[in-house]
């Protein structure tokens, strides 16, 4: 439910800066305005996250084994 918010917000504001009618599709003026669609987005914002979270907890255990 929060991505399709995010992509009806996103949508209104590129019909708002762009001018365009909302038969225009989207991704038209997602590619206009160098703009990534939200869901792609989402998914790297997880990843990159969840590889954060890995290399902390990595670096946990190897910090924790290292104390004699």
């Amino acid at each position: 439910k929060g991505r399709f918010t995010l992509e009806r917000a996103q949508s209104k504001a590129l019909r708002i800066i762009t001018g365009a009618v909302k038969t225009t599709p989207i991704t038209d003026m997602q590619s206009y305005t160098s703009n990534p669609v939200i869901a792609i987005e989402i998914k790297k914002k997880a990843v990159y996250s969840l590889k954060g979270r890995h290399r902390i907890e990595y670096n946990g255990r190897m910090n924790a084994n290292q104390v004699p």
